[in-house]
């Protein structure tokens, strides 16, 4: 029986021993899926970076309107009347001598009479007038007295603080500029007033180069 069964193995052709080759087409066709394979997978890769070198692009873009929206801001700035004025208390500080160290504090109340007359009273209760001119912006109100009279007066580009000078005259003097003034309102938040405008000037010159 051994004997038949190897007769009969030595019969069969060396070659259907060995694995066949792929056949040419077969070989193709493997080699055609891979390459389609790897097509696919560079494709898609490019597509990734180009979606991710897009969004990245579109945050950035964000970014820089966010920042433009910080940077500036529109603040739409309304002319003030005399009612925003009326019945107000004032601090009012006045360098007669042209030095600092020298100010003279007083405050001042402006109110409007029952006859519609704009008064203000003075912290030495001395009285006088006061006006604003709603066009130009301009401030004034004076102290009177039986030897003459004093004027603070000054552009109003702020509803906390004003300044201006101080011009003043008597019966044996003409009028002319006597000193700078400066004041701030009472009665309201120091954070909703902020940084007086003459303190941010100060700070503006000390920044700019020599």
């Amino acid at each position: 029986m051994f004997l038949v069964v190897s007769v009969a193995l030595l019969l069969i052709p060396v070659d259907a021993w060995l694995p066949l080759p792929p056949s040419s087409s077969s070989l193709s066709s493997q080699l055609h899926r891979s390459s389609s394979t790897l097509s696919r997978s560079v494709l898609f890769a490019d597509a990734s970076t180009s979606v991710t070198s897009t969004s990245t692009s579109e945050d950035d873009d964000n970014e820089d309107d966010d920042e433009e929206e910080e940077e500036y801001e529109y603040v739409e700035y309304d002319a003030l009347t005399e009612a925003e004025f009326v019945g107000s208390e004032w601090l009012v500080g006045t360098n007669w001598d042209r030095d600092p160290s020298k100010i003279d504090e007083t405050w001042v109340r402006l109110v409007v009479s029952e006859d519609g007359k704009n008064l203000c009273y003075w912290g030495d209760k001395s009285e006088g007038k006061w006006s604003l001119d709603v066009a130009s912006q301009f401030f004034s109100m004076s102290k009177e007295s039986l030897f003459g009279k004093q004027i603070w007066a000054g552009v109003v580009d702020d509803f906390y603080f004003m300044q201006g000078t101080v011009r003043g005259w008597t019966y044996i003097m003409s009028a002319q500029v006597l000193a700078q003034w400066q004041a701030k309102r009472l009665g309201v938040d120091p954070d909703e007033a902020g940084t007086p405008p003459w303190f941010e000037k100060q700070e503006g010159n000390q920044d700019e180069p020599e």
